[in-house]
C-alpha cells in the first residue's frame, strides 16, 4: 500500500467502515499491520477507535455477505490513516 495516501484522524478518534451495497455486509473483520503479521482489531457496528500515538497505521477489511440459500459474496479492501 506505499504511495496510498493515509486519511488524516486524531488521536482516538472514531472511524468509521461502510460498504455502500445493500444488503449490508452480515460480518466484517478488521486487521491492522504493524508488521506482517496482522493483529485483530474489534468492530462495534462497524466503527473502531483510531489509536492514541501519532504515527502511519495500515487496514485491511474484510466483509461477507449471505444469501438466503447456501454461501454469499465476500470482499476486501486496505486503507491508511495517519493519526495526527
Amino acid at each position: 500500500m506505499r504511495g496510498v495516501k493515509p486519511t488524516a484522524v486524531s488521536p482516538n478518534a472514531p472511524v468509521s467502515i461502510k460498504f455502500n451495497y445493500k444488503p449490508a455486509p452480515f460480518k466484517m473483520y478488521l486487521q491492522q499491520f504493524p508488521d506482517e503479521q496482522g493483529v485483530n482489531i474489534p468492530l462495534k457496528k462497524g466503527s473502531f477507535q483510531a489509536p492514541s500515538e501519532r504515527g502511519i497505521y495500515y487496514y485491511m477489511v474484510s466483509a461477507y455477505w449471505k444469501k438466503k440459500e447456501g454461501s454469499g459474496g465476500d470482499t476486501s479492501a486496505g486503507f491508511v490513516i495517519e493519526v495526527k
